[in-house]
């Protein structure tokens, strides 16, 4: 017997196949799950860590704001400056002056709006915003940014109101320059990366990287992403996302300053604040590779540990298969393949009492056979006599097959005569029918002319006795 061997990757390849595959599976399905939860947990961390970062500069910046307005109320409270007298406030303003460099000037303005300033400089604020806020509502006030003639550089002004015995009488001010906070915007980072962005109460901007944005909104221009951001910025909202600009991703983190209404955020490319996540990629690539490697090393040898007991099994089997049943396997394990080894030492044993049974089985059928034969050459003998028997029989047969012949014509002929009498007795009951109709129609007409003659004697026999008369 020839086993059918096809050309086929052997159960070691196969085994190793699986296995590698199997851990291939396994470690690519966790470390890509681990790679997306750590991007989850990293993108998580830096959209906090940005709205803290962006909240911690807005208040910065707010509370920059506050600590100028409150230096202007404790000033305002001075009677120097409550009595109105420019002599007495010059020399008050200026000593502020020289504690606070952001400051390019302080002022006060009457109720006319009419300024005199500590660079001698004279104007009228009388249509100003801020300026009319300080008077309807005597509340401190502040101005969108402008550009200072003198320099060039954005200042802003913060004003309250003068009051001498709860009575306005006249509007106190500072030109503050925006160096402060432009320094803290240029400072402002998204996990150490990007720049900060102030924009005022419309939107133009105040702080930023570039100078020619400064006092503009050009930075926005042809950005409807970074626009709608900007809208969300005047709103007061406090929010990280992203936009495309110059085909790059870009992170924003914004948060309002509610002292001004003005808005402060931070921006970054999105490649830069996610570089953990590329340094976690990088390093995730080697050590796919690495663990691959040692699972396939793993695997092989795996495979041939369970592959080569089986193996042995293959090729004892293929001699059993050529009829040497004195083989036995000796594998030293405990686990099924050792329990498969036993089976087949176990299988050769029964085949072997098998085949003995067989041997000693086909003898007795030898004998048997002869003791057959002879019994069929007796029978042969009693099926010669049963034969002559039958043939006797099968005469005697004929003999009554003959005589049951003549008598179906015999039975043939008295079906003829008998069906003629039939014929002929059919036709005789015709005839009476006939008469009988022919006898009925007589007794009809007759029975008529009795009627008839009824009906005539009924007339004529007036007649008559009129005739005897």
């Amino acid at each position: 017997m020839k086993i059918n061997k096809r050309k086929s990757l052997s159960l070691r390849t196969q085994l190793s196949a699986i296995v590698a595959g199997m851990i291939a599976v396994i470690l690519i399905g966790t470390m890509l799950t681990s790679y997306i939860v750590s991007k989850n947990i990293l993108h998580s961390l830096l959209t906090n860590s940005s709205d803290l970062s962006a909240n911690q500069n807005a208040e910065i910046v707010n509370n920059w704001i506050l600590a100028a307005s409150r230096e202007l109320d404790a000033v305002s409270g001075a009677t120097g400056i409550r009595m109105m007298n420019w002599n007495e406030q010059k020399p008050v303003l200026d000593g502020i002056l020289e504690d606070h460099p952001d400051y390019e000037m302080m002022f006060v303005a009457d109720l006319q709006g009419q300024v005199r300033s500590t660079n001698d400089q004279t104007f009228n604020i009388a249509n100003t915003t801020y300026f009319k806020t300080v008077v309807n509502e005597r509340k401190v006030a502040f101005s969108d940014p402008t550009f200072n003639p003198d320099d060039n550089k954005l200042i802003f002004y913060v004003t309250r109101p003068i009051l001498e015995s709860s009575n306005l009488v006249g509007v106190l001010g500072a030109a503050v320059r925006l160096d402060y906070i432009q320094n803290l915007a240029n400072n402002a980072h998204i996990n150490n990366h990007g720049h900060g962005w102030i924009i005022d109460s419309q939107g133009n901007s105040i702080a930023h990287l570039e100078d020619k944005y400064l006092g503009t909104n050009k930075f926005v221009e042809g950005k409807p992403e970074l626009q709608k951001i900007v809208q969300d910025m005047l709103q007061g909202k406090n929010l990280t996302t992203t936009f495309e600009e110059d085909g790059k991703s870009k992170t924003i983190a914004y948060a309002p300053i509610p002292a001004t209404g003005w808005s402060m955020a931070t921006i970054a490319d999105t490649s830069d604040v996610l570089e953990g996540l590329s340094l976690l990629l990088k390093r995730f690539i080697p050590t796919l590779i690495i663990s691959l490697a040692l699972g396939i090393i793993m695997a092989t040898i795996w495979s041939y540990s369970l592959a080569n007991p089986i193996i042995v099994l293959q090729k004892k089997a293929e001699t059993v298969a050529q009829g040497n049943l004195t083989e036995q396997i000796h594998l030293n394990r405990r686990d099924e393949i050792g329990a498969l080894a036993a089976s087949f030492n176990a299988m050769l044993n029964s085949l072997k009492n098998v085949i003995t049974k067989v041997q000693t089985s086909t003898g007795l059928v030898e004998v048997q056979s002869h003791e057959l034969s002879s019994a069929i050459q007796e029978s042969d003998a009693s099926l010669g006599e049963i034969a002559e028997t039958s043939l006797e029989f099968s005469n005697t047969v004929e003999t009554m097959n003959t005589s049951a012949q003549t008598m179906a014509k015999t039975a043939e002929s008295i079906s003829v005569f008998v069906q003629d009498g039939e014929e002929a007795l059919e036709q005789t009951l015709t005839q009476s029918e006939d008469l009988r109709v022919e006898m009925e129609n007589l007794v009809t007409v007759m029975k008529a002319l009795w009627e008839s003659s009824q009906e005539t004697q009924k007339v004529t026999e007036p007649n008559f006795f009129i005739m005897v008369k």
